[in-house]
């Protein structure tokens, strides 16, 4: 039953759908965007990771604010 829904329902939306919906870009074209940002995102993140341990460590006397 569950199969011949699935069946039912592709052919219904035949090719009437954009390649990726939501922005008319071909799938890979997304997956790839997709990829560089998750990248960039990582590598952000692994920086921010290795500032908080410095910082928590304290702040090193060179960087301090003279009064």
């Amino acid at each position: 039953m569950l199969c011949r829904w699935i069946r039912q329902a592709r052919q219904s939306i035949g090719a009437s759908l954009p390649p990726f919906p939501g922005h008319g870009r071909p799938r890979g074209e997304e997956l790839t965007r997709l990829r560089k940002e998750n990248k960039a995102l990582r590598t952000a993140n692994e920086t921010l990771k290795k500032a908080a341990v410095i910082f928590a460590r304290g702040e090193p006397q060179q960087w301090r604010a003279t009064s």
